[in-house]
């Protein structure tokens, strides 16, 4: 069982298209808003001390472990 979706969606990939799409928004919709957020945090990271790069790395890190978590 997923641990993001309910029990009733972890069947979406073998039939209903309505469920199929829900699912998809469930995961894709918190990335792209993840995303979008640090773009600043991007953009800002030269001009930061190393303290704050380093807390922004391991965000990044924390995030793509997030993201794998959720698409595997």
């Amino acid at each position: 069982m997923s641990p993001v979706l309910p029990p009733g969606l972890t069947t979406a990939c073998h039939g209903q298209p309505l469920a199929r799409a829900l699912a998809v928004g469930v995961l894709a919709v918190p990335l792209v808003i993840v995303a979008v957020a640090l773009i600043p945090a991007f953009l800002i990271c030269p001009f930061l001390g190393a303290g704050r790069q380093r807390l922004l790395i391991r965000l990044l890190a924390g995030l793509r472990q997030w993201t794998a978590a959720l698409t595997g």
